[in-house]
């Protein structure tokens, strides 16, 4: 994920450069008298704006299908039961790859002519009766066509179990404080219509475009990180499932726990511990200090605060 925010950054670099370099060609001195008057003129406003709007619209895009598509090639890697994906996840994968079918045997979509229909059914096969080594049809969510507003891309990670609106909520960000903040979409989806469609135009400057160009790109790294945390919080709890856990028969505050028969566990200072809180948070420890006991037990010391009431396993 760290990657495709790398990528969002650089298209977004170079959106604005390009920006600043009309701009500034705009009040050259070394430009030809005709030239100067032509990049001034209100054709070449309209055209750059024009260019703007394309391009700022075919980043959201972009970068949403592959957010969307490198979420699902990490749980595929990571989470290697297919089973322990939720409820809600694997039905949606169901129904929506069963559409996906349809939408192949229409043939009337180009983006579905590389996709072979045996192949969706194969892999559908594979997780329902295998379980392991399991393989998604990630266009199963991302088969509806039209512009991708805001409320669209909230759906799209819906079917796979993600409330970005309520992530987005909750983040420091622009997006955090009103629905107005998502305007900025709605509008640019509205611009990019017009421009596609060969409708008049009704030109933003360089000014007003910014806070729309600075917003969506803060939106996007904002969802970035969201997959990235959903990611993380899924294979914590994955692992404390798969990992035999500690039997901590004593706590120490606030950083210490004893573990029965931990000499047997050939524990390392190189260890790190998974924790799970009553929540279902998880987080991870380091050992930094380990001792043992008269019987077969150790103490090891944490750098992370505990309690009495946390589960705790060797990730």
């Amino acid at each position: 994920m760290n990657a495709i925010i790398g990528k969002i950054k650089d298209e977004f670099s170079g959106l604005r450069k390009n920006i600043e370099y009309t701009e500034k060609l705009k009040n050259s001195s070394g430009l030809m008298k005709e030239d100067l008057e032509y990049f001034r003129s209100l054709p070449k406003r309209i055209l750059d704006y024009k260019t703007i709007i394309i391009s700022l619209y075919g980043i959201l895009e972009n970068s949403i299908d592959k957010l969307c598509a490198e979420y699902l090639e990490c749980l595929e890697k990571r989470i290697l039961e297919y089973d322990f994906l939720s409820d809600i996840f694997r039905d949606n994968h169901f129904n929506y790859s069963i559409e996906l079918i349809n939408k192949i045997l229409e043939k009337r979509h180009k983006k579905y002519d590389n996709i072979d229909k045996f192949d969706v059914l194969t892999n559908l096969y594979i997780c329902i009766k295998q379980n392991e080594g399991y393989k998604i049809n990630k266009y199963a969510f991302n088969i509806n066509t039209g512009n991708i507003g805001h409320k669209k891309i909230c759906d799209i990670f819906s079917l796979v179990d993600i409330n970005i609106r309520a992530e987005l909520g909750k983040r420091n960000s622009p997006s955090k404080n009103s629905e107005l903040s998502y305007e900025w979409i709605e509008n640019l989806v509205e611009r990019r219509n017009n421009v596609a469609h060969g409708n008049e135009v009704e030109i933003m400057n360089y000014t007003a475009l910014n806070p729309m160009i600075d917003f969506i790109e803060k939106y996007l790294i904002d969802i970035a990180e969201i997959l990235n945390d959903n990611l993380s919080k899924l294979v914590f709890a994955y692992s404390f499932n798969k990992s035999a856990k500690l039997n901590v028969c004593k706590t120490y505050p606030t950083d210490i726990i004893e573990i029965e028969d931990g000499k047997d566990l050939n524990l390392s200072m190189q260890d790190k511990v998974l924790i799970k809180q009553p929540s279902g948070f998880f987080f991870t420890a380091n050992i930094i200090d380990m001792r043992e006991c008269e019987n077969n037990n150790i103490t090891i010391r944490l750098n992370k605060n505990i309690r009495n009431n946390f589960e705790f396993c060797i990730c």
